[in-house]
């Protein structure tokens, strides 16, 4: 009965074995497929821009400044003399490019953009802003 019990026990563990091992390499498979969309999201952009229409005094660079980092973007949102906004976005390019489109159709609720200008957009190997910030 014990030699019985003992070899059940065996077949058990042995039973479990295999399936931890098919488990591990599901995941294994899981870990490093990457589908093309993901591997493209991951990749690092930095893009110049420039809004223009009605942007100062509107809480527009407070309001970039929140959507960008909501967006986990680094980079900085500075007004000009020539009543525009300007800054550099960095970070993934899926959420660079909903940036850009938040810069050129939302703004801040006050705002009015005329147009929004998207220059230097460039890949880019790593990140060199700490966080989002507004220049004064």
């Amino acid at each position: 009965l014990l030699d019985s019990l003992l070899q059940e026990i065996l077949s058990l563990v042995n039973n479990l074995a295999v399936v931890c091992s098919m488990l591990a390499s599901l995941f294994l498979v899981f870990i490093l497929y990457q589908p093309t969309q993901t591997i493209t999201s991951m990749a690092l952009t930095s893009v110049q821009f420039e809004v223009f229409g009605k942007v100062q005094g509107v809480f527009f660079r407070k309001c970039t400044l929140k959507q960008a980092t909501a967006l986990g973007l680094r980079g900085w949102v500075q007004n000009t003399r020539d009543k525009t906004v300007v800054g550099v976005l960095e970070g993934q390019q899926d959420k660079v490019e909903e940036m850009k489109d938040w810069l050129k159709k939302i703004g801040s609720p006050k705002s009015r953009i005329d147009s929004a200008v998207f220059s230097e957009q460039i890949k880019v190997e790593k990140m060199d802003f700490e966080a989002f910030e507004i220049i004064k």
